[in-house]
């Protein structure tokens, strides 16, 4: 409850929040929690794509350089944290490169912490969060939900509609873009990746209309 009551604090009072999803969902109500989280702060969702977890026509669908600009990041059964933030070169000398801001807070969800029983395991390259919740983080959303929405004052309506047109704007550019990558070498043979994946999203906006149905 306490820690529940703080992360939403954090959540509302941040200027610029992200939410990363990982191994998030567990079925359809799982996406539609998510997008309830997303809407109430109108923070972008970066899909790690470890599950279906958020809609990729919905504006606040976002890639990872959101990150970079956050001060808060709230991560669902992420299981690289340290990822998260950092860059490392893939290369002989492996530099590492901080992506987040120095004082953006980390906040983590998820049930991977409950499975730690020995030091002979695979969690990537150990990052310590803010705030570390454990638990499944599809469960534990609605809660969470209600404690952001009791948190945001009713004085940050225009900063949350401001959020939304921001996010529209850059949903709209990355579309265009994506857009116009597919038409090179649209008809060539075999399939353009770009072709092959605008395809693909579009099966995709279906199939997640037929599940809301």
């Amino acid at each position: 409850m306490l820690f529940r009551s703080e992360a939403a604090r954090l959540l509302a009072a941040a200027e610029n929040p992200v939410i990363v999803a990982e191994r998030y969902a567990h079925d359809q109500h799982g996406v539609e929690v998510l997008v309830a989280l997303a809407e109430a702060l109108q923070a972008p969702v970066v899909n790690r794509r470890g599950r279906m977890n958020f809609p990729n026509t919905h504006h606040l669908n976002q890639g990872a350089n959101v990150v970079a600009q956050a001060d808060v990041v709230l991560a669902l059964e992420v299981t690289d944290h340290f990822g998260l933030f950092h860059n490392v070169a893939d290369q002989i000398e492996r530099k590492t490169t901080r992506l987040a801001k120095p004082d953006a807070k980390l906040i983590t969800l998820g049930s991977g912490e409950l499975f730690w029983r020995s030091n002979y395991q695979g969690f990537g390259r150990y990052y310590g969060a803010d705030l570390a919740i454990s638990g499944d983080a599809q469960a534990s959303l609605p809660a969470l939900i209600d404690a952001v929405k009791r948190e945001l004052p009713a004085s940050k309506r225009r900063t949350l509609d401001a959020r939304a047109s921001r996010w529209r704007s850059a949903q709209k550019q990355r579309r265009e873009q994506a857009l116009e990558a597919a038409r090179y070498a649209w008809n060539a043979s075999p399939v353009s990746t770009e072709r092959s994946e605008e395809h693909t999203s579009e099966l995709q906006s279906h199939l997640n209309l037929v599940c809301r149905l």
